[in-house]
């Protein structure tokens, strides 16, 4: 059985959380119980002078995120990361939250014909390919995981299909 390794960073705690699972339900539990609306009101109310009238929220930084990795038998890395959407200040609803998330996993890569006319591979072999996709609610994101823990990368990559970083 496979061992996965989750990451969670609360913007209110100096260190992330990392321990290993092997089941998907109790991940993706963990995922849904995470407050993130919390989470934004923090980082936002964190950046409001106290002349507003508003409370200081208590993020020690900006960023919180989720992540779920396990490396395959070739010691490939493949991770999921999980990060609420950026805010434009306005606090919003519980059910305005959205996320982006970032696949990286190996996946072969076709190398340029300059290459291949000089007898190289028409193939190579990207161990830290990168793709991504942003909005996701709640419950989607919920199932990236349990896709992502089942090995499902093919979906994966059809959910998640825009080459590179997020940042």
């Amino acid at each position: 059985m496979t061992s996965f390794t989750v990451e969670y960073q609360d913007p209110c705690e100096k260190e992330p959380a990392k321990r290993t699972v092997s089941r998907k339900e109790r991940v993706i539990a963990e995922f849904e119980f995470i407050d993130w609306f919390q989470h934004k009101k923090d980082v936002i109310y964190s950046h409001n002078a106290p002349d507003e009238g508003v409370v200081y929220g208590n993020a020690l930084h900006d960023y919180y995120y989720f992540s779920v990795g396990y490396k395959d038998h070739n010691q490939h890395a493949f991770d999921l990361n999980i990060v609420a959407g950026m805010s434009d200040g306005n606090i919003g609803t519980k059910s305005d939250v959205r996320f982006d998330v970032e696949f990286r996993r190996p996946k072969l890569e076709a190398t340029s014909s300059f290459f291949q006319f000089f007898g190289k591979a028409k193939e190579k072999l990207n161990p830290e390919y990168v793709s991504h996709a942003k909005d996701f609610k709640v419950e989607e994101v919920s199932d990236l995981v349990g896709d992502f823990m089942g090995f499902d990368n093919e979906l994966l990559e059809s959910k998640i299909s825009i080459d590179g970083y997020l940042f």
